[in-house]
């Protein structure tokens, strides 16, 4: 019953618009003022119309949100992705920019000093607990590579020799490897002493040079290269200049500490000397 009341109740209502709606149209002139039954249908239209407009906006306004923020989802992540990508060209670049620069300079090396012959190569790997002994350079055998050839970089600092050599990769022994025997040098002063550099025991990445008379007038800031008495290192090769001088316990002779030229902190790219000319000491590039 209460249904059925619920219905009757509605179709009353629809009758009773459906009659004003008529007398509204029956009514209509052109004139300024209109009648009370018009005014009835516009404010039951309007207040109908906004009970149906306004929850239809809302959902619609909802799925046009939930759209809108999947796109800006989307759009976001191949922003992501861009940026990502733009960062690892970047990065692609900075390394073949360096690259390409050391190349330049290893290449103008190799015309300055047209008396040698060079084997560029690349440093593959060095062990962290042997940092200042050894490095893995991708050279090898099949290059043309020897034990013992000298190892040095573009500022004609000198690196190591070769110690062991496989068909396609070499190990180099750097000069700041202390278990090794040292390397003839000798230091660029008035008097030019002569005398043997080994790697530091005391300052790691550092080399020695001992048994430094007193009476060489050897002094901070002087220059160390190999002294070309030996086999293995012609004469001429940087090895570093001097950034301390101590005296032995005897205190007749004094120990320079020298820093090397070469950047043996940061070794990439290096040059194998195959070749080399007799009493022409390398010229660097700057």
């Amino acid at each position: 019953m209460g249904r059925l009341f619920n219905n009757k109740r509605l179709f009353g209502i629809l009758a009773a618009l459906l009659v004003l709606m008529i007398v509204a149209g029956i009514t209509i002139r052109k004139r300024e003022q209109i009648t009370w039954p018009e005014k009835m249908v516009i404010d039951l239209t309007s207040w109908v119309q906004g009970l149906v407009y306004k929850p239809v906006y809302q959902v619609s306004t909802f799925f046009q949100d939930i759209t809108q923020l999947k796109s800006l989802y989307e759009e976001n992540a191949k922003l992501k992705l861009s940026l990502n990508n733009y960062a690892n060209l970047q990065a692609q670049l900075l390394d073949l920019q360096s690259e390409n620069a050391r190349l330049r300079k290893d290449l103008q090396f190799g015309k300055k000093n047209q008396g040698y012959q060079f084997l560029a190569a690349a440093v593959t790997s060095r062990n962290p607990g042997f940092w200042n002994s050894v490095v893995t350079i991708d050279k090898g055998a099949r290059d043309g590579i020897q034990v013992d050839m000298p190892v040095v970089t573009s500022d004609a600092g000198l690196v190591g020799r070769v110690e062991k050599v496989a068909a396609d990769n070499a190990t180099v022994m750097l000069v700041t490897d202390t278990d090794k025997v040292g390397i003839s040098a000798l230091v660029l002063n008035q008097k030019r002493p002569f005398g043997i550099v080994t790697g530091s025991s005391d300052y790691p990445g550092k080399l020695e040079m001992s048994f430094i008379s007193k009476l060489d007038g050897v002094k901070k800031g002087d220059m160390v290269e190999t002294s070309g008495l030996s086999d293995i290192f012609p004469k001429g090769i940087v090895i570093g200049k001097i950034i301390s001088i101590k005296d032995d316990p005897t205190g007749l002779t004094q120990t320079a500490v020298i820093q090397p030229t070469a950047d043996l902190n940061h070794l990439e790219d290096v040059l194998v000397v195959k070749k080399a000319a007799a009493n022409a000491p390398l010229q660097p590039v700057k």
